[in-house]
Order: structure tokens, then sequence, then C-alpha cells
């Protein structure tokens, strides 16, 4: 017999037997039952750890617990523990006091709000009789229930007149349509005496102008007179009258304007500030004209909306007023933009009170408001460049100043010496005087800042007159510095 292997015993299910053959005999050597039984002792040990871990973590959690029961309860027999059960208790007692529980059912307030709202004389006898609360929460309830019965019967009357009045005047459109005129006028005349505020401001028109030419036409000038004025004193738009009744409705106008004249002074008052600044303006006196106009807006306590008699009496000059005052704003602002900015916001508020009062400002002016408004006020703000030289062969320095109308500071004559010390001359000409409280700040060509400081001055000074001032820039730094800006 050969002793050659078999062929299939080189193939791949050869080499698989072979090796489920090694490792048989591996499980079955002594190494292999050596380390399964010291896996097993490493498995029954951490078993064991755990488990004593686990019951001393119990033991001392058990531990913890008592100790805090012990501790809860050495409290709470102590000064502190009883004040604080005390105060819990008192606590308990008044939320009982406010709820339905331990109450009778008139104490709650559930009951007692209920009552006030459909009897209220119980509820209030139930709001003051009440055993746990204080005159305060008393007091409180007996304000909340006067308010709301307050705002019931406000909301209420109107509704009731309203009703009524539409109901007054379909019974007199249904009057004048069947050619009742007396009749009708007698239903519109009870609207203009008692519904008027309750219906719109057509149907009031109608009511009104019905009942003035009714009067009119019957010789009763006198009537129709007092009813216009109290139109006019409703803001009512009164239609299109008869040439009569127009004559009248001028009259009346006229009457009723002397008499609110001779009642409200200033009314007089104003219409001349504004008569004489027109006057001014119409003389070439335009500054004087705008003092007169800012002297009428400051005769108010703030943009004022114009009532209707304002506008009758107002009436020719204000289209010039509102212009006017809107180029003196924006003009003056102009000057000093960054520290007018009151004028452009004043200007802000003449856009939204020409609107409120009906007044068409020119849209170009509305136009160059805005503009400015989006426009930063330091590009608006006009510099002043003077050159100021370092020495032969060492440059110059540039110094920028920021034009300020109100400090008119003027620089000229600079000295700059060894020491870093930049001497000038000032004229300044402001509204008093003082000292201008310019800061000033040296950078180099690379725009870093080397030193900064306060306009100095040896002696106080008077506006118009040459003051000699200084900026001590640093003997280290003024070879470098190449600008310096005076805000």
């Amino acid at each position: 017999m050969s002793d050659e292997p078999k062929a299939e015993d080189h193939g791949i299910l050869g080499r698989a037997k072979r090796l489920v053959d090694q490792v048989g005999e591996y499980v079955r050597s002594d190494e292999s039952r050596e380390k399964l039984d010291v896996m097993k002792k490493n498995a029954i040990k951490a078993g064991g750890m755990a488990t004593a871990g686990a019951k001393r973590l119990a033991e001392g959690t058990k531990q913890a617990a008592a100790q805090a029961k012990v501790k809860a309860h050495e409290f709470s027999k102590s000064e502190r523990g009883e004040a604080l059960k005390a105060k819990a208790r008192e606590g308990l007692a008044r939320f009982r006091a406010g709820s339905f529980r331990d109450l009778r059912p008139w104490q709650s307030p559930v009951v007692i709000g209920l009552s006030l709202l459909m009897c209220f004389p119980v509820g209030l006898l139930f709001v003051w009789r009440h055993p746990a609360w204080s005159t305060a929460r008393k007091w409180t309830w007996t304000g909340a229930w006067a308010a709301t019965t307050f705002l019931f019967l406000v909301v209420a009357g109107y509704n009731q007149g309203r009703k009524d009045g539409e109901k007054t005047f379909a019974e007199a459109e249904t009057l004048w349509a069947a050619g009742d005129r007396a009749g009708a006028v007698a239903k519109y005349r009870d609207i203009t005496d008692r519904y008027s505020s309750f219906l719109d401001s057509a149907k009031d028109s109608t009511a009104f102008g019905r009942t003035i030419e009714f009067d009119v036409e019957r010789g009763d000038t006198d009537r129709a007179k007092a009813l216009m004025k109290k139109a006019l004193d409703a803001s009512v738009p009164l239609p299109d009258l008869g040439g009569r009744a127009m004559e009248l409705l001028s009259s009346a106008r006229a009457e009723r304007e002397e008499a609110r004249s001779q009642a409200d002074p200033m009314l007089e008052k104003r219409r001349s500030m504004l008569a004489e600044g027109d006057a001014l303006w119409d003389a070439g006196r335009a500054d004087d004209a705008l003092k007169k106009y800012r002297e009428f807006w400051k005769s108010y306590y703030s943009w004022p909306h114009l009532a209707q008699e304002e506008k009758a009496t107002f009436g020719p000059h204000l289209p010039a007023l509102y212009e006017r005052t809107m180029e003196d704003y924006l003009a003056s602002y102009l000057k000093r933009p960054r520290e007018l900015q009151g004028e452009l916001r004043e200007a802000g508020y003449l856009v939204e009170n020409a609107s409120d009062n009906g007044i068409s400002l020119p849209e170009a002016l509305v136009q160059k408001y805005r503009a400015l408004k989006a426009t930063p006020a330091e590009e608006l703000t006009e510099t002043k460049t003077y050159s100021v030289s370092k020495g032969f062969g060492r440059g110059k320095i540039t110094v920028e100043i920021t034009d300020q109308y109100d400090i008119g500071l003027e620089l000229k004559d600079f000295t700059l010496g060894s020491t870093g010390i930049l001497e000038f001359t000032a004229v300044w000409n402001p509204e008093r005087n003082g000292a201008p409280g310019r800061s000033w700040a040296a950078y180099d060509a690379g725009g870093v800042k080397l030193s900064d400081g306060i306009l100095s001055f040896g002696q106080a000074i008077k506006a118009g007159e040459p003051t000699r001032g200084e900026m001590v820039i640093g003997y280290d730094k003024w070879k470098s510095t190449t600008r310096i800006k005076i805000d």
C-alpha cells in the first residue's frame, strides 16, 4: 500500500479537517484546562467583590438616611424648626381661608365675585364681612367692582345712544323722503341736540345741514347761526349751503373766532406772531421773521394738533410758517451737524406735524430732510486745514480742525519747537467768553496715534482777541507726526 496522501487531503476540506483536529487536541490539553480554571476563579472573585461593594453602599445609604432622619427630627424639635412649622401652619390657614376649604360658601372668592356681578349689594356685604381678608384686600375687590361697573355702564350707554340715534335718523330720512320736511327736521333737530356724538360724520352733516337750511328758509337766522356754531365746535363737516346760509356761516365763523379770542387770549397772540413774522419776511428781514416763527412754536408745550378754530384763525399763515420753519431747521443743522442733532429732530417732528394738520410741505424740502437724516453728521462737517513745517528737509504737519460756527476757532502763526511743543495763535468768536475745550490727536504717516490732549492756553481768552496756545506732542514723537486732528 502506498503512503502517498489522498488527493482530497490537499484541498480546502483537508486543511479545515486538520485545523479542527488541532483545536480539539488543544481543548483536551492540560494547558487549556488550567487557563479555563483561572478565568472561572477570576469571574467568581469579581462577582464577590461587586456583591460586597453593593452591600456596603446599601448599608452606607441606610446609615445616611437614618442620620438624616435623626437630624430632621432634632431640627423639628428645635426652636427654629418650631418657628418654621408655625409659619407653615399659618400659611396653610391663609390658603384655606381664601379657598372653598374650611369656608362657608359665601366666603369663597368665586361666590363673592359672582355676587358682585349679579347682585352687588350682597357681594359687597360678603366682601366687607369676610373674616380672613385684610382691609387693603377688601378695598381692592371694591375698586375692581367699581371700575368694572363703570366700564359696563359707559359701554351700555354708548350702545344705547347709538341705537337710538340710528333709529331717529332712519325715521327722519323716511319723513324727508315722504315730503314731510317739518316732521323730518324735528327728528334731525333731536339728533343735533342728543345723538350727534353717536353717529358718523356723514349722518351728522346731513342732520345739521338740512336743519340749518330749514331755519334759514323760515327766517329764523339766530337759530340757524347757533346751530352753525355748534357744528363748528363739534368739527361737523357742513354740506354746501345756499347763498343766504353761506353768508350766515361766514358771519357765525367770525363771531365764533372773536368770542374764542376773548376767551383764549393766546389764540390772538399767536395769530399776531404769525402776522408779524410774515410782515418781517416780506420786508426782507428773514432772521427776525424766523425768530417770530420759532416764538410761535415755543408758545405750545409740544408740537400741536391744531384745532378747527386754530386752523381757521391761522389758515392764511400756515403754509409759509411750516415751509420757512423747516428750511430754518435744516439750515441751522447744516452749520453744526455734529452738535445740533436736535435741529434735525425738530425738522422730523415738523414733517409729522404738518401731515397731522393737513399741511403739505414741498416735496423737495421733505426729500432734503430725509437725505440729511440718512447721511452721517461726520460726512456733512467741513474741515479747515493748516500746514506746519517741521524744519528743512523734515516735511510738514497737516493740522485739521472741524469748522464749528458756534465756536468759530481760527488758528494761525504756528511754531514747532525741538521739544515737541506746537504753539499757535487762536482767535475765538463764541457766543460767550471761556475756553474752547477742543481735543486733539497726533498721527504718523501710517495713521497710528502717537499722542493726544486738549488745546491748552496760558491765560483766559476773550472772544475775538488773539491768544497764544499750545499742543504738547512730545519731544520723541513730533518728528514722526504727519497729521494733527482737532475735534
